[in-house]
């Protein structure tokens, strides 16, 4: 078995230098083709008429006014498969949400969202139907304030689970975004926090606009009780122009509250940049592309000091209007004090097919196969997945009284 495993961990180096110089290879093409054919740049890469994905705090908060009172009933279900290398498989419903939207008038609107399939969001509460958002807005001209538990806009993967483009997110993402470390029930936070936001959304200059979003919250995740004395504040600011995007987030809180009172810090950065959309009802581009940066620093008591970073980032291409093809590279270390870091390198192939584009229905097969490479567990494995991703929206009364 141990002359197995070193056979095995060369297979991964190759497959993953495979990936990275076909991703080179990729980028190069492109790059040429739009030097020389004419038009291709129109054709490979978004124009200034391309729409970015509208930031979840436009799909949370009701932007647009209302004339009259209305409300939306809507589900996400995704079942689908998973495959390790040296595992049984498994079927499994990853995701089971049913919610309700709407707004009172042009200046309240509220958001409500359940998880009902098992999985990590209610794992603490038994696998039980779980409140994953809840919010109330007041939208003013100058401020929105946003009130209840809600996603975080801190990182590339706040978009909605039913937009993401990907089944399985980067350890980036999981261990930092998503993640409570040490002095938390919880290891998930599910991107989610308790609290209170302001933010609003400013038009500077024809097809340049600029988001800034600034709360106080628990920093506990889904858990509603807090561990420390402090509050952890949050701050994102955004700037898009046309198709691109560039954003960046700062969190600062504690992490836990020692026996003595004392409040133990934690400190997390993210940058991102993105080009273009990777959902094809935005635009009809050939390629959209990312690249996002984030840190963290948490302290605990024990003299221990958790710091963490890495990145993630991506190349999309649509070989038609209905399929994307996308590969992804992330990185992420782990310094935990022991003296030995934790560094896990993935790449990933993920391709979807988009069944139906039109509201009220959104539906998605979607393949993804990650290789993994983890320092300290060898056995970490490379894993197949397959998902289909279903939106389904209907209008409970005031359909078609929004502006």
């Amino acid at each position: 078995m141990s002359k197995l495993r070193l056979q095995i961990k060369p297979i991964k180096g190759r497959f993953q230098n495979l990936f990275k110089t076909g991703l080179a290879f990729f980028v190069a093409l492109g790059v040429t083709l739009s030097i020389s054919i004419p038009g291709a740049q129109a054709e490979f890469f978004p124009n200034m008429e391309s729409q970015q994905i509208p930031t979840w705090l436009k799909v949370y908060a009701g932007l647009k006014p209302v004339k009259k009172p209305y409300a939306d009933f809507f589900s996400l279900m995704q079942p689908g498969y998973f495959e390790p290398e040296n595992k049984p498989g498994m079927f499994k419903t990853y995701r089971l949400r049913t919610g309700l939207r709407g707004a009172v008038n042009s200046t309240v609107s509220y958001w409500m969202l359940f998880e009902l399939a098992s999985g990590p969001a209610n794992s603490a509460v038994g696998g039980a139907v779980r409140l994953l958002d809840g919010t109330i807005t007041l939208s003013f001209k100058p401020v929105r304030l946003q009130f209840g538990q809600t996603v975080i806009p801190f990182s590339f993967d706040e978009t909605a689970n039913a937009f993401n483009p990907w089944i399985n997110y980067s350890d980036m993402s999981k261990r930092i975004y998503l993640t409570n470390h040490k002095g938390d029930v919880e290891m998930t936070n599910a991107a989610r926090e308790m609290g209170v936001m302001a933010w609003q959304e400013f038009k500077l200059a024809d097809k340049v606009t600029w988001l800034y979003f600034i709360g106080a919250f628990n920093g506990t995740g889904m858990r509603q009780m807090d561990n420390n004395k402090a509050k952890d504040i949050i701050a994102n600011t955004q700037f898009n122009y046309g198709p691109l995007k560039l954003a960046a987030s700062f969190w600062n809180g504690a992490s836990v509250q020692g026996e003595d009172g004392r409040n133990y810090d934690k400190e997390k950065y993210e940058f991102r940049a993105v080009y273009g959309s990777h959902l094809p009802w935005h635009n009809k581009d050939k390629i959209w592309a990312m690249f996002e940066y984030q840190s963290a620093r948490e302290d605990h008591p024990g003299d221990i000091e958790i710091k963490m970073n890495g990145y993630q980032t991506a190349l999309g291409y649509r070989p038609t209007y209905n399929t994307l093809l996308t590969y992804r590279y992330s990185t992420y270390t782990e310094d935990a004090g022991t003296g030995k870091d934790l560094n896990i390198d993935m790449s990933s192939i993920i391709f979807q097919y988009f069944v139906a584009n039109a509201k009220p229905t959104q539906l998605r097969l979607m393949f993804q196969y990650d290789i993994r490479d983890n320092n300290m567990n060898p056995k970490d494995e490379n894993i197949f997945w397959f998902r289909l991703s279903g939106v389904f929206i209907h209008s409970i009364f005031g359909a078609g009284e929004k502006k």
